[in-house]
């Protein structure tokens, strides 16, 4: 017992014991992983999950920090896009779930945004911002949450009227 009271004496020791621990109860599905989509743009953005493994529903967080590609600088100049500095769009694969997020600050150079993952799924994610004086730009990713889960059953329904959660859209 004096040994584990030692563990947890050492902080990255005792934090590193705590992960694979909540790794081995959570009963994670499958693997997170991220594939970002370049689009030859004047800019670079690195996206950072947090947390980086996901066992759906899992609610996290993404940072995204915008680069310069020419000089390497991070830029922390932003023009509002829809009243926000940085959008994010999140939609499941089969089309059952959508989420908004935005942010309207920076910390560090970075913008961070809420996101949700309910099920294991593939997800796309499009974040919009624009940088001081240019263009709207679109950033593209694609997050596989979890195992893959069921393909999706996607079906032609021509009817003008819907009603979803009660709400009618015609």
């Amino acid at each position: 017992m004096s040994g584990m009271r030692s563990a947890w004496r050492t902080p990255a020791l005792a934090i590193a014991l705590l992960t694979v621990a909540s790794a081995l109860v959570s009963g994670c599905v499958g693997p997170t992983t991220v594939t970002e989509e370049s689009a030859g743009s004047q800019y670079d953005v690195a996206a950072l999950m947090d947390p980086p493994a996901l066992n759906p529903p899992a609610l996290g967080s993404l940072t995204f920090t915008v680069r310069d590609a020419k000089t390497g600088k991070t830029v922390t100049q932003f023009e509002p896009v829809f009243d926000g500095l940085m959008h994010t769009v999140t939609i499941r694969r089969d089309l059952q779930f959508f989420r908004h997020s935005f942010t309207d600050r920076l910390l560090r150079g970075a913008a961070t945004v809420p996101v949700s993952f309910p099920t294991s799924s593939l997800y796309n994610i499009w974040t919009y911002y624009q940088p001081a004086k240019q263009k709207t730009q679109v950033y593209k990713m694609t997050v596989q949450a979890g195992g893959e889960g069921a393909e999706p059953e996607l079906v032609e329904d021509w009817r003008r009227t819907k009603i979803s959660y009660g709400l009618g859209v015609q």
